[in-house]
């Protein structure tokens, strides 16, 4: 299941924020009415210990998950943080007041009340303590559960879930794929456009290139100013054919999106790439900031391996090692390319040119 996390990261956002409603609802039905013997509970009692909760909590979160990935995406981009937050929260708030007035008549409906009683209870019910304690409570289960979703994109949420469960708290060995990519000419582009450009320029860049993180199931390990460290957790010792699609797809991606950069940078991004495979060291650093780190040779290798590309002008190079998995793959085509040595190290090492069919080409 945990594989499957970043791929289906969206879902997983949706399942996280309709059943921590649910649970967390009941739970306080369940405290708001503990210890009070049954002969006391009437209908209406029954309609909010059970009915209520479960229904409007259920409603509320499919709502709101809506909202988080529509219109609260969009808020967040155009306005200010302050700003986004108390439109946020005014707008949950009206989600929560208006689907609670409508469950509670719904119940008092069905437990008999005429029309005119059903809305003098829904009127009364609103304003009501409970109703206030209600509101309360699901403004903070939104913020909570939109907390942990927010830390889900920020670490991955394959990476926090192993922080989480302690995964890495000690060293771990595992076999991992490592893809390097950096952005052609960064320097002259930086001069060009200036600093503040620049940056945006770049945050384009990789907002792009999360768009096909979860299509192929990868984890960005990390930014290092115009480069992306991506991996993958190799199956068997087996590379995922999705690795070497990546770089692929991502340069199709900006080919496509080559007319919005032009409107807004005049330059379309050109980035080159590096794959290398094997054994690394996984493990959790840092006691005020913990971070996951990999340790091994490989990364060394495949940021030399990086440096090749500048030197031969060449837009993806991959290690022999990594080549062999797909010599057979109808997929792609592998050329020998040469045997280097690679900057500190001692043992040369065989480069070769990977380039994709076409007709092959993964959409």
């Amino acid at each position: 299941m945990i594989k499957l996390l970043p791929k289906y990261a969206k879902q997983f956002d949706v399942a996280l924020l309709i059943i921590g409603h649910v649970i967390g609802l009941n739970m306080f039905a369940a405290l708001k009415l503990a210890g009070i013997p049954k002969e006391f509970l009437n209908r209406s009692d029954f309609g909010f210990n059970w009915a209520l909760p479960t229904i409007a909590s259920l409603l509320i979160g499919i709502s709101l998950a809506y909202l988080d990935f529509g219109l609260f995406d969009k808020l967040s981009k155009k306005y200010k943080f302050y700003i986004y937050i108390f439109f946020r929260r005014i707008i949950s708030l009206a989600v929560i007041i208006s689907w609670m007035y409508i469950i509670k008549s719904s119940i008092s409906y069905i437990d008999g009340y005429n029309i005119e009683e059903v809305f003098q209870r829904s009127n009364e019910f609103i304003i009501s303590p409970i109703a206030f304690s209600l509101y309360f409570v699901m403004l903070l289960l939104s913020e909570v559960l939109n907390f942990f979703r927010l830390l889900g994109n920020h670490f991955g949420h394959g990476i926090l879930f192993n922080f989480i469960t302690g995964k890495y708290s000690q060293p771990q060995e595992e076999e991992r794929t490592f893809l390097f990519i950096d952005l052609k000419g960064s320097t002259q582009l930086a001069e060009e456009l200036g600093h503040i450009k620049y940056s945006r320029f770049i945050n384009k860049c990789f907002n792009d290139l999360a768009e096909l993180v979860k299509k192929h199931n990868a984890e960005i390990y990390q930014y290092v100013g115009d480069e992306a460290v991506l991996t993958w957790l190799n199956s068997k010792h087996k590379i995922p054919e999705s690795a070497f699609h990546f770089y692929f797809d991502y340069a199709r991606l900006l080919e496509n999106k080559a007319e919005d950069y032009m409107q807004k940078f005049d330059h379309v991004p050109q980035f080159k790439a590096a794959l290398h495979t094997g054994t690394v060291m996984v493990t959790e650093i840092g006691n005020y900031r913990k971070e996951l780190a990999y340790h091994g040779d490989v990364l060394n290798t495949t940021s030399r391996i990086l440096e090749l590309c500048s030197r031969y002008k060449k837009d993806f190079l991959v290690s022999e090692e990594a080549a062999n998995q797909i010599r057979e793959c109808k997929s792609f085509s592998v050329i020998n390319f040469k045997e280097v040595a690679l900057r500190g190290k001692n043992q040369m090492v065989n480069v070769c040119i990977v380039d994709r069919l076409e007709e092959k080409a993964a959409i």
